[in-house]
C-alpha cells in the first residue's frame, strides 16, 4: 500500500471518528448536544449518554452502534490492507478514537466531541478478532464473557440512579478491556498493545469531567443541611 493511500486512510479513520451523537441531536432539534442539555443532567459530551437524555433510548443505541462502527471500520480496513505492518493498523485504531473525542467538523468549540467507549471498542475489537484466530484459550474467553456480564449487571443496577454514577460502569469496563485485551495481544500480536493501553488511558482521561461531578455530587451529599 503506497504512502498516499495510508494517509488516505488515517484521514478517513480520524473524518469518520466525529460523534454520532453530536449530528443526530442537531438535526432533529437544531441544537448542540454539547451545550443545550445541561438543564435535564447532561453533560458536555457528544456520546450516546446525552443522546439518550435528549432524544430517547432509541436514538442512543443508534448512535452508540455507529460510534462502534465508527471505530471497528478504519481498523478491520487497515486489517486487510497493512497487514504486517501491525503498529500501523494500531494507530489506525488510535486516530480514529481520536477522531471521536477531537472532531473538527463540528460548531465552536471545534474539538469537543464524545468520550470514546464504544468508538474504543470497535476500533480494539478487529485487533482482538485477529488475536483470537491465534490464541483462544478457555479461560480468557471466560474471563471475556464475565466482563460483559459484570458490565451489564452494573449498567441495570445504576440505570435509574442519578447518572453521575454510569462513569464508574465506563471506567469499569474500559479498565477490564484493557487488561483483557493486552493480555490476548501480548500473546499474539505486541504491536498492537502500545495502541491497546493507549486507547484505554486516553478513555479513562477523557472522562475527568464526569469524575469531577461525581466528586462534587458525593460531597453535596455529605454536607450537612443538604
Amino acid at each position: 500500500m503506497t504512502i498516499f493511500y495510508t494517509v488516505l486512510l488515517f484521514v478517513a479513520a480520524y473524518l469518520m471518528g466525529a460523534p454520532v451523537g453530536y449530528y443526530l441531536v442537531w438535526l432533529k432539534t437544531r441544537k448542540d448536544i454539547r451545550a443545550d442539555f445541561r438543564d435535564v443532567g447532561g453533560s458536555s459530551s457528544g456520546g450516546a449518554t446525552n443522546v439518550k437524555r435528549a432524544l430517547g433510548v432509541r436514538w442512543a443505541i443508534l448512535a452508540a452502534l455507529c460510534d462502534y462502527l465508527k471505530g471497528a471500520t478504519p481498523t478491520a480496513i487497515a486489517i486487510t490492507l497493512l497487514w504486517g505492518k501491525h503498529w500501523l493498523v494500531g494507530l489506525v485504531g488510535l486516530v480514529s478514537l481520536l477522531g471521536n473525542l477531537f472532531p473538527v467538523l463540528v460548531s465552536k468549540p471545534r474539538f469537543k466531541g464524545g468520550k470514546g467507549v464504544a468508538t474504543s471498542g470497535g476500533a480494539m475489537t478487529p485487533l482482538v478478532a485477529a488475536s483470537l484466530l491465534d490464541y483462544h484459550p478457555l479461560w480468557l474467553l471466560l474471563f471475556f464473557a464475565i466482563i460483559l456480564l459484570l458490565w451489564g449487571t452494573f449498567v441495570w443496577i445504576l440505570r435509574r440512579e442519578n447518572h453521575k454514577w454510569m462513569v464508574l460502569a465506563s471506567a469499569f469496563l474500559v479498565s477490564a478491556m484493557i487488561l483483557f485485551f493486552g493480555v490476548m495481544e501480548a500473546q499474539t500480536y505486541p504491536e498492537f498493545t502500545f495502541s491497546v493501553y493507549l486507547m484505554g488511558i486516553i478513555v479513562l482521561c477523557a472522562h475527568f469531567e464526569n469524575w469531577v461531578r461525581l466528586k462534587n455530587y458525593l460531597t453535596r451529599q455529605k454536607s450537612p443541611g443538604i
